[in-house]
């Protein structure tokens, strides 16, 4: 439920960042290039990631992601300028870590019989959270 929980308010996010950049007055491009920036951190930290979980538990990097993605939207509600491009950065740190950090979660502690399932569960989570975060806003 939590992973849901968070994928609806990270979708949501996502849906709206263009939107809300454009409306700051910066063009298509800016907004292009703060996607790139921010895809390609996550590609970066999904690769990264499995050293990190080597060494932290992967509990704790659940709840960091959690922490850096609230900074993250907090510092978008609050910049306007080019800052907002490595801002974006934080979209990797944001979906990449959680996600590699949710499964090794599941791998550290579901018994082996039932990991593929849970997995299952987890992917099931993060998907209804994007959907119910993609939803427009009057449910239309």
């Amino acid at each position: 439920m939590g992973s849901a929980l968070y994928y609806m308010g990270h979708s949501t996010y996502d849906v709206y960042f263009g939107l809300y950049v454009r409306s700051l007055g910066h063009s298509d491009r800016f907004v292009g290039a703060a996607w790139s920036v921010g895809v390609g951190v996550e590609i970066s930290v999904i690769l990264l990631a499995p050293h990190l979980l080597g060494r932290i538990q992967s509990g704790k990097l659940l709840v960091c992601s959690a922490a850096i993605a609230a900074v993250r939207w907090l510092s978008n509600s609050v910049l306007t300028s080019w800052v907002l491009i490595p801002v974006q950065g934080l979209h990797g740190v944001t979906f990449g870590l959680w996600f590699r950090s949710l499964f090794q979660y599941i791998q550290d502690r579901a018994p082996e019989h039932l990991r593929t399932s849970l997995q299952t569960l987890a992917v099931s989570s993060i998907g209804l959270g994007m959907v119910a975060g993609y939803l427009p806003e009057d449910g239309k």
